[in-house]
């Protein structure tokens, strides 16, 4: 089953927005070099409360409503590795996951999923049986 490792996250703060880059490297296993299966690739975006002072709430991670939603099929074609990098834009506010004003040291995780997509199924057609009637 293919894995991902090595997962970073780079945030531009800009004005209004923020540019966010992942980059990740996507591990073949043997069967996935031999099969080609495809894969259904989806990042998403975590705030990371550390329990410090500053944040509210139980120590641990908060889903943020922004992330690579949409299906990218990935295969291995025949390589070990695979290099991806994904590039985003949104508003700076989508980012805090702090929710406290003036409060600018937020904290964000990418996490990496890659499921499995099979084959579509085969539709398979019996004989034509007339009824009598």
């Amino acid at each position: 089953m293919a894995t991902a490792s090595n997962v970073d996250v780079t945030i531009v703060r800009e004005v209004a927005t923020a540019s966010v880059t992942v980059t990740y490297t996507v591990n073949w296993s043997a069967f996935d070099r031999t099969t080609d299966l495809q894969y259904a690739e989806n990042v998403r975006f975590v705030g990371v409360r550390s329990g410090r002072a500053a944040h509210t709430g139980p120590v641990g991670d908060d889903l943020l409503g922004i992330g690579l939603n949409f299906i990218v099929l990935i295969s291995a074609n025949g390589r070990a590795v695979t290099p991806r990098t994904r590039s985003l834009t949104f508003p700076l506010a989508d980012l805090d996951e702090a929710f406290l004003a003036g409060h600018t040291d937020d904290e964000i995780r990418a996490i990496v999923t890659l499921t499995p997509w099979p084959p579509p199924a085969a539709d398979m057609a019996g004989e034509l049986v007339a009824l009598a009637a």
